[in-house]
């Protein structure tokens, strides 16, 4: 877990600086991919999970596998999830985080989409639906929190 902590962190970092060197196109990615603030007229399209054919491509720039480039980007996505978090609460201290159950809710979508091409054969041996949904509930807590540990954030999204 050592070993893939800092490998997911440097490929973090290795896109960061794609995307501050090379705004258009970090790695070969579109800019419906990377670029843009999130707010809730775009929550949805924010969270958009990356094209198979776009991750490859990104890995062949940065050198590194198409699973690699689709954790680098939702290490991005859950920073960007976290900033504009953060900034919404130091603008409206008083009131509740009003978009937070939507953007939350799209990231967890975007993340478990991945999970389930992922896990293909593990959830294939399971027979009911619950069984299969929790299987990704807990795959996405283990993958979550470990992606808060990568990025520095301290607190989930409760």
């Amino acid at each position: 877990p050592g070993f893939i902590a800092l490998r997911n962190k440097i490929d973090y970092k290795s896109l960061l600086r794609a995307c501050k060197e090379n705004a258009p196109a970090p790695w070969g990615l579109q800019d419906k991919y990377i670029l843009g603030t999130l707010n809730a007229e775009n929550a949805k399209s924010f969270f958009v999970p990356l094209p198979e054919a776009d991750a490859v491509a990104a890995g062949a720039v940065a050198k590194i596998t198409s699973r690699q480039v689709n954790i680098a980007y939702e290490l991005y996505k859950l920073r960007a999830l976290h900033d504009a978090l953060e900034k919404e609460q130091e603008s409206n201290p008083s009131s509740p985080i009003s978009n937070r159950e939507i953007f939350e809710k799209q990231y967890r979508l975007m993340v478990k989409k991945r999970l389930l091409k992922t896990h293909r054969e593990d959830l294939g041996g399971l027979t009911t639906k619950e069984d299969k949904q929790a299987f990704l509930a807990k795959a996405f807590d283990q993958v979550h929190s470990h992606y808060l540990s990568v990025i520095g954030c301290k607190r989930s999204f409760d």
